[in-house]
């Protein structure tokens, strides 16, 4: 099952953006506990190959149908993707999908702005990674952890090791960065790291 929430026109609010994903993840939940989390998972942590696309938009309007998931992605149980996001803003969409057994994948597609809990994310089992998707098909991602030399990997799918750097009570700052290059397409992800919480931003061109 796959939702894609649309926003346009400059950076919305946190209640309405993040309100409408809290909704969707919420029927999410409800509908993998009423099915005894039935379904198929991947396995690895990675969305599986988009099948069936479902616009959703405010008020029943209609939306453009996400063909490529690409940008940062939080994968894990309903309950603790809901609770490990503390706001979010930002131009884009935000897309949905469930992969079975009670877990979802939510993936920032376009500008975004996160603040995540730090305390939760540290306890969560939630994967945090950046997918390349089509739109970064035979790319290269060049990651940057603090002041180490950046490691160069395939873009399809870049782990973000966020949540050991927020386990070490030292880790403040910027202290992650990400550069993602392809064919016409460029991504740049950051991770800052506050007593509280860890800031992730991302631009997509």
């Amino acid at each position: 099952m796959k939702t894609t929430i649309s926003t346009k026109g400059g950076a919305p609010r946190n209640s309405t953006i993040w309100a409408l994903a809290l909704l969707f993840l919420s029927v999410l939940g409800l509908n993998a506990a009423a099915a005894g989390g039935g379904g198929q998972s991947s396995g690895t942590g990675a969305p599986p190959t988009p099948t069936a696309l479902t616009p959703v938009g405010e008020e029943g309007s209609s939306m453009p149908m996400v063909r490529d998931t690409h940008g940062l992605t939080f994968v894990g149980p309903v309950r603790e993707v809901r609770t490990l996001i503390l706001s979010l803003r930002g131009n884009g969409q935000i897309d949905v999908r469930r992969l079975g057994r009670g877990r979802v994948a939510v993936t920032l597609i376009g500008e975004f702005r996160v603040d995540l809990d730090r305390a939760a994310l540290v306890r969560s089992s939630v994967e945090v990674l950046f997918l390349g998707g089509a739109a970064f098909q035979d790319g290269v991602a060049m990651l940057q952890i603090g002041g180490s030399t950046p490691v160069t990997m395939d873009a399809e799918r870049v782990p973000l090791p966020v949540s050991r750097l927020a386990a070490s009570r030292r880790a403040t700052g910027v202290l992650l960065g990400l550069d993602v290059v392809a064919r016409g397409r460029t991504a740049h992800v950051t991770a800052g790291f506050a007593t509280d919480r860890v800031r992730m931003t991302q631009r997509i061109q």
